[in-house]
């Protein structure tokens, strides 16, 4: 029975799976983040149980992940213990999802082929909801029921919920498109292009301009890179100065809070989750309806020296890879880009796409020291 189930089960398959529904997933009656938290809690252990038994076996050299997970654990638990069960969790499937990838993963192309089969089915029902025809719910009462939405933020979701989480997700995927090939790279370009163009995020345009930027060094002069840059620079604040402005004195109260708190013990944060709405309103310190910026939140709830000493360890084990690939390269640039301006791991379908493309990159680059390997000898 065993030999007759087992070569039907295909790791990729179920993968390809679960990334096609649990970030768009929508039902009525639960928030999407919540429908997505929970298919991201059971489907990142599922999917690390069967890479055990259905994957290729890959070995995964990166120590950097497990000492994280010990890491927060023991700050969840010892600051923050009633934000520490959901959290945990979060954080042991974000680590299963990862390493079922290093673990399982046989094809690239065919996990990519699905991230960008999942963009353009949003990009189908944004355009749709653009004219008026709400295939599946309409914007509009998504406005309703969220006053403190912004209307251009969801006047084209997809199945998303919101403009920016779309565009976030569509620049990120796009540059992957060239490792199908050329045309399919252009086209997932252009797409991404024209829709962060369409909606009103400053956050997603800076990203998708350092994701081109990055996709053109190679064939573009560094000088002239800098220079590009620098009239960017000029045109935007002569263009868009006044709004520049307004969008940072919004969040510099934010800033000022974290970075203050921060400086207070640089060696030990307040615990995972700390920094959430209520919590603060609760203990009466001051109210913030976000952090506008991933980093400084991280650094917040874990402290300042773990939060460098983590991110440290990762670009030194990335850096010993000889061979990358240009394209997720561009990816991790925007990716990296964004949480300047935004939370981003508070989402469900961001943790899912963010953790499936790092844990990719580090699959391309196993597979290239490998093939150097034998090329050596």
């Amino acid at each position: 029975m065993q030999r007759l189930l087992l070569p039907t089960i295909n790791f990729d398959r179920c993968l390809q799976l679960f990334l096609l529904v649990s970030p768009i997933l929508w039902l009525p009656g639960m928030t999407q983040n919540g429908l997505q938290f929970l298919l991201f809690n059971y489907g990142g252990v599922i999917l690390l149980s069967l890479a055990l038994f259905l994957g290729v076996r890959r070995r995964a050299d990166n120590p950097v992940l497990p000492l994280i997970l010990i890491c927060n654990t023991i700050l969840a638990v010892i600051l923050n213990p009633r934000g520490y069960p959901l959290g945990f969790i979060a954080l042991i499937a974000g680590v299963s999802l990862y390493y079922s990838i290093i673990l399982g993963v046989k094809r690239i192309k065919g996990v990519v082929l699905i991230l960008l089969i999942m963009s353009l089915i949003n990009v189908v029902f944004a355009l749709c909801q653009k004219f008026g025809l709400y295939l599946v719910y309409d914007p509009g009462n998504t406005y309703a029921l969220n006053p403190s939405f912004h209307i251009s933020h969801t006047s084209m979701p997809g199945l998303m919920g919101r403009n920016y989480h779309l565009a976030y997700s569509l620049v990120i995927i796009s540059p992957l498109g060239f490792i199908l090939n050329k045309k399919i790279g252009w086209i997932s370009i252009c797409i991404a292009g024209v829709f962060v163009f369409l909606i009103e995020s400053y956050a997603c345009r800076f990203a998708f301009a350092v994701m081109l930027l990055i996709l053109l060094s190679s064939r573009v002069n560094k000088k002239g890179i800098i220079v590009l840059l620098i009239l960017s620079a000029i045109t935007l604040t002569v263009l868009k100065g006044e709004t520049i402005v307004n969008k940072l004195n919004t969040r510099a109260k934010s800033y000022e809070y974290i970075i203050k708190e921060c400086m207070i013990n640089v060696f030990i944060g307040r615990g995972i989750g700390s920094f959430d709405l209520e919590e603060l309103q609760r203990r009466g310190i001051i109210k913030l309806a976000s952090s506008f910026n991933q980093y400084l939140r991280t650094m917040f709830e874990i402290g300042v020296v773990p939060f460098l000493f983590l991110a440290w360890s990762l670009v030194r084990y990335f850096r010993s890879f000889k061979r990358k690939n240009i394209y997720f390269l561009a990816s991790l640039g925007a990716m990296a880009i964004y949480p300047l301006f935004h939370e981003v791991l508070r989402f469900a379908r961001f943790d899912i796409l963010i953790i499936t493309i790092i844990a990719l990159f580090e699959v391309d680059c196993i597979n290239k020291r490998e093939q150097l390997q034998e090329e050596v000898l």
